[in-house]
């Protein structure tokens, strides 16, 4: 009982968050949805407001949303408020990705027949909020968040090199309102 209560000591003492004050930046290496694997520099801004830091950041990846294989890649940027007592972080700001795929048309609409392949490129882009949390163990960072970017499509498409309406496009990022982000990272600060 003593070995384990020891243990369970030690677990907390390496767990809990390790002062990193005197680090004003730090790197991210994030792995989550929708940008497979993204980038990030984070600064301190404590000289304008304590617990306040701007952060931004560049992903890209490729994953099936709404059943259609969607490339993805973009960039965000904002600023976070680290919440008292180590309860994580809020953070507010913009998020822009660009999205391009290809899908069949199944049901003829507008000027797109049933049976054509549907080309789409655009932008999906909008405020962004987010609550995330990590620990340090010095300079090392581990964490997570998870947010979601407010904002509609804009998007282009064509058939056979000819465009057509994007009311008419039915499938895949032009049918979605709002994109939720998830994802876990590495990090270190200096």
């Amino acid at each position: 009982m003593k070995k384990t209560i020891n243990l369970l000591l030690a677990t907390i003492i390496l767990a809990l968050p390790v002062s990193t004050q005197a680090f004003e930046n730090n790197v991210k290496l994030n792995a989550g949805l929708p940008r497979l694997t993204s980038f990030e520099y984070e600064r301190k801004l404590n000289n304008v407001l304590p617990n306040l830091s701007a952060f931004v950041n560049y992903g890209s990846g490729e994953l099936d949303l709404d059943s259609q294989k969607t490339t993805i890649n973009g960039l965000g940027f904002g600023a976070r408020y680290r919440l008292p007592l180590g309860l994580g972080y809020i953070g507010l700001g913009y998020g822009t990705l660009n999205v391009d795929y290809a899908y069949v048309q199944t049901i003829a609409k507008g000027e797109i027949s049933q049976g054509e392949k549907v080309d789409v490129s655009g932008k999906f882009s909008g405020l962004m909020i987010e609550y995330g949390t990590d620990f340090s163990i010095g300079p090392v960072i581990i964490g997570g968040s998870a947010g979601y970017i407010m904002g509609s499509p804009d998007i282009s498409a064509k058939v056979s090199e000819t465009v057509v309406e994007s009311e008419d496009v039915n499938s895949g990022v032009a049918t979605i309102d709002g994109m939720i982000q998830a994802g876990v990272y590495v990090g270190y600060a200096f």
